[in-house]
């Protein structure tokens, strides 16, 4: 019987590469279990720091189901670039010691919206964890930081799927180009794939 995976018609497609499709790779020196003792141990209260592209969304999906597991009652969202207001989702009337608020791109919100935020969950007991480029002032609980052999990991993985491959050139350069960034480049071995089946074809 095989053990390949199902194949696809790109492996890089959306689908397969959102935050919470994908394993993130954690440095060596911490683990899943770790990264959550420290979130408790600072009652709930941190930040994920790291440039776009890093792993930041991917990280945050695995740990909300943890924290879930853990009992907190989670309301996660995301902002993106223009949305400075607090979501509709955050009701502080209704959060208590139970909940964790997490939010993906903290920064997107106004420094007066976010103290306000932060005194708010603070007064209830309440937890927040969020995403963010640079220092906030919350605990750090993890840097994201790129790496080539995280992103080799990944693209061969999801090369698995596929029916065509893609040389180790080929993926170090979409890397390369990128910076680092590993969502624009898995966006690069999208079109690459594209055009590698239609020659096929």
């Amino acid at each position: 019987m095989s053990t390949h995976p199902t194949r696809v018609d790109n492996p890089f497609a959306t689908r397969f590469t959102r935050p919470g499709a994908l394993e993130f790779l954690f440095p060596a020196d911490c683990n899943l279990e770790q990264t959550l003792d420290r979130l408790e141990n600072h009652q709930w209260c941190g930040q994920i720091i790291g440039e776009h592209g890093t792993g930041k969304s991917t990280l945050v999906a695995l740990l909300v189901s943890a924290c879930q597991d853990r009992g907190k009652r989670v309301i996660h969202t995301t902002l993106t670039a223009g949305q400075n207001q607090i979501p509709a989702a955050i009701n502080v009337r209704d959060i208590d010691s139970t909940t964790l608020i997490v939010i993906d791109g903290f920064e997107q919100l106004t420094w007066a919206r976010r103290r306000w935020l932060k005194q708010q969950i603070k007064a209830r007991s309440a937890g927040l964890l969020i995403t963010a480029h640079c220092d906030l002032g919350l605990p750090t609980i993890l840097t994201t930081i790129p790496s080539w052999d995280s992103f080799r990991h990944i693209a061969t993985q999801l090369l698995d799927r596929g029916s065509f491959p893609l040389s180790e050139e080929e993926i170090r350069t979409s890397y390369e180009l990128c910076a680092g960034n590993a969502r624009d480049a898995l966006f690069r071995l999208y079109d690459l794939y594209e055009l590698k089946r239609a020659k096929q074809q």
